[in-house]
């Protein structure tokens, strides 16, 4: 900054140097005691630097007021979901203890049922990703719908000629985990404690997913498959609304497969999503309580409420948003003090001048 500062300052310095080596000081000095008021050419640039500090500094002020325009548009957007008393965490299921997948599904159940027994809580759900928190590679897997070529099919679309395959999102949950971030259920049924136990497996898609493989919206009890296998068909038994999974300002929703975890392969990932009718800041002690309780080697990681989760994912944009205010009123300040500053320059120099006349 210093290295800057003082480059800045030479580059400044340096056009008035060269216009004093190359004027005439002692014609100066002798015009000086018969008159006070600048020649031509110095009121000419005095004036277009002013107008350009002005335009500068109003330039700045207008794309900061853009800046707030756009961000309030984009902190209003509808994610999909209610934020508003829901917090959320995340555990691995690190260590021998769960290497087995028997071990991993008991510990599901076993929290789940922890999580519903917290006084005040109306909804307890697990799942593997959240909405607005994560990057596009973190939540996709790509999914194409030819069956002899890729790991997804979906029942009953048929691939037109040159149609590129599809990449969506894809989730494994448990419990009440749509309910719990208060997701709307606009087809069919959610997914309950019975689909863990069940050998055939379900899954509930959103309406972006139903519409783009069934435009009429009616995608019950078709089924997709998300590998090569055959015992990974899904069943869809539900449709819920579509969120907002990488960010605020996704504009083209990819449609999500939210599938019920299993006993024979539970997840080693999994995120807490609970709803309760108090704070819910006081949810995430709840959340930790729990889990000690549980197992005391595991650690919750993550533990946010779903509003900071959203707070933190326009960060960037409210960042953006500050910096250019505070320059944008610092110009203007400048341009103000520099306004200011060159009409006293331009009075004191006329003062005789201004005596005479009065």
């Amino acid at each position: 900054a210093l290295g800057i500062a003082v480059v800045t300052g030479v580059l400044l310095a340096l056009p008035l140097v060269a216009f004093s080596v190359r004027r005439d000081l002692g014609r100066s000095l002798n015009a000086e005691s018969r008159s006070s008021t600048a020649d031509r050419l110095t009121h000419r640039w005095r004036q277009a630097l002013i107008t350009a500090q002005v335009a500068f500094a109003f330039a700045l002020l207008i794309c900061a007021a853009l800046l707030g325009r756009s961000f309030q548009r984009l902190v209003s957007v509808n994610p999909g979901f209610q934020s508003e008393h829901v917090a959320t965490g995340s555990v691995f299921l690190r260590g021998e203890s769960y290497r087995d997948g028997g071990a991993r599904a008991s510990f599901v159940e076993r929290w789940l049922d922890s999580l519903r027994a917290v006084p005040g809580v109306t909804a307890a759900g697990l799942g593997t990703t959240l909405p607005v928190s994560g990057k596009p590679d973190e939540l996709t897997i790509g999914f194409s719908h030819r069956p002899a070529e890729s790991s997804f099919w979906v029942e009953g679309h048929t691939p037109a000629a040159g149609e590129a395959d599809q990449t969506h999102y894809f989730s494994e949950i448990a419990g009440d985990y749509p309910a719990a971030l208060g997701v709307p259920l606009l087809a069919g049924r959610q997914i309950d404690d019975d689909d863990m136990q069940r050998a055939e497996r379900v899954c509930v898609v959103d309406e972006a997913f139903a519409r783009q493989y069934w435009p009429d919206g009616y995608a019950l009890g078709h089924r997709v498959r998300a590998t090569i296998e055959p015992r990974s068909d899904m069943t869809i038994v539900g449709v819920v609304g579509t969120v907002k999974q990488v960010g605020l300002s996704e504009t083209q929703p990819r449609g999500t497969v939210y599938r019920a975890i299993t006993r024979h392969e539970p997840p080693l990932w999994i995120t807490a999503v609970v709803r309760s009718e108090l704070d819910s800041s006081s949810l995430l002690a709840d959340l930790r309580q729990t889990l000690a309780h549980l197992d005391p080697t595991l650690v919750l990681e993550n533990a946010q409420t779903m509003q900071a989760r959203v707070a933190e994912n326009v960060k960037p944009q409210r960042t953006a948003l500050m910096v250019s205010a505070f320059f944008s009123v610092a110009a203007l300040l400048l341009a103000g003090v520099g306004i200011y500053g060159v009409l006293a320059f331009m009075i004191a120099q006329r003062q005789r001048e201004i005596g005479i006349r009065i």
